[in-house]
């Protein structure tokens, strides 16, 4: 869908998706298969900080070039 309407509506709108895998929130506190998970697999060990999540957002706006990507952001757990 990302790149679909990137393709559809550029150069006016541009359109990009952030896919993040674990946020460290209330909501997941007690998802504790995806906190080992993320803890024994993923590089960095830890799932991300909405801060984090948010500075990737921060980083897609302020470009005016970037259109159709999808940011993995992950802490690299889609490399293992």
């Amino acid at each position: 869908m990302t790149k679909l309407l990137a393709m559809s509506l550029a150069p006016q709108i541009r359109v990009n998706a952030i896919a993040p895998g674990l946020v460290d929130t209330p909501m997941s506190k007690d998802w504790t298969a995806a906190q080992k998970l993320w803890k024994e697999r993923s590089p960095m060990g830890r799932g991300a900080q909405p801060e984090e999540i948010a500075q990737i957002a921060s980083m897609i706006v302020a470009s005016h070039y970037l259109t159709g990507e999808i940011i993995i952001s992950d802490g690299g757990l889609n490399l293992t």
